[in-house]
């Protein structure tokens, strides 16, 4: 077969798909570089962004019709919803997923619906919401007419979730990541050394963000053949399939607690580069923060276990 003719449609069509896929913003059609680059590479003109915008729903239609296939083939189903605020913007969102038995016994996620909500989440709102958006895809909770049969849903340890649950008359099953998070959570308040070094953590990493000097002095120093060739065996030991041809870590990770498995990713990586760290002891700049960050030797040995290497 030949090669699809390059036109402005199939341009426009494939780099649409491209940031759909990609969650590049659609401001990035506007950028003068990238219209020149496509203008000179396809000899076509980029739509703008709001053309852009108005082909969504083209892509939705096809995908929409997938799910639905999926939801009639499957017996039983599961769902799970979630609620989130955007600092930024104020807007509050909802996610609802459900979850279907594939043929090899496996669980397939889909994303029912992720809209902006105007009303506030109690349990008459969410279950409401989740009704709503469950019946567009033809699957009516009190009639339990068509496949799947929803007979349960996931939900974190919040009251209004166990509530809602309870309106939509689903049994309800208590989240095992949101369970475990709140238990490690609670745990490293218990641990003294931990705590300390989890607020050390995050003002050291706070410190090398506003500092270019340190920053620039972490990076030339995982370049040093010593120290690279540590933390290269800190990480194969890690993660033995990993290409150690990419380029190794430079920067740490700030430990927050809203963030899913931000404490294990920021000690994981401290771990990793806790040689390198060490040696930024050397810089004029390091020493007139160092009593502030309040790291000592001893302190990274207490949790230099291969137990976080294994998450």
């Amino acid at each position: 077969m030949g090669k699809r003719p390059v036109t402005p449609e199939v341009v426009n069509s494939q780099l649409l798909r491209l940031m759909v896929s990609e969650n590049i913003p659609f401001n990035f059609v506007q950028s003068p570089a990238v219209r020149s680059f496509f203008r000179q590479i396809t000899n076509c003109e980029l739509q703008d962004r709001k053309t852009f915008a108005r082909q969504l729903p083209s892509l939705y239609a096809p995908i929409k019709d997938v799910v639905l296939h999926l939801l009639r083939a499957a017996k039983f189903a599961s769902i799970q919803f979630d609620f989130w605020s955007c600092k930024s913007s104020g807007k509050q969102f909802g996610a609802l997923i459900a979850r279907v038995p594939s043929s090899d016994n496996s669980l397939q996620h889909i994303l029912l619906g992720l809209v902006p909500l105007s009303k506030s989440h109690t349990a008459d709102n969410i279950a409401e919401w989740a009704k709503g958006v469950l019946g567009s895809f033809g699957i009516i909770l009190a009639q339990h007419s068509v496949s799947p049969i929803i007979s349960i849903a996931t939900i974190d340890m919040a009251a209004n979730g166990r509530a809602a649950a309870e309106r939509l008359r689903l049994l309800y099953m208590p989240c095992f990541a949101h369970q475990l998070n709140l238990v490690l959570q609670h745990a490293i308040t218990e641990v003294n050394e931990v705590k300390q070094l989890l607020t050390s953590l995050s003002r050291l990493t706070k410190l090398l963000r506003k500092s270019p000097i340190l920053s620039e002095k972490l990076r030339l120093l995982v370049s040093e053949p010593a120290l690279s060739a540590e933390v290269a065996a800190v990480l194969k030991h890690w993660k033995p399939d990993r290409n150690l041809t990419k380029q190794l870590p430079v920067s740490l990770i700030k430990p927050v607690k809203t963030r899913w498995s931000s404490y294990v990713k920021a000690l994981r990586r401290l771990l990793v580069l806790w040689k390198p760290v060490w040696r930024l002891q050397e810089v004029d700049e390091w020493k007139k923060a160092w009593n502030r960050v309040l790291f000592h030797d001893n302190t990274i040995h207490y949790i230099n276990i291969n137990f976080f290497f294994y998450f």
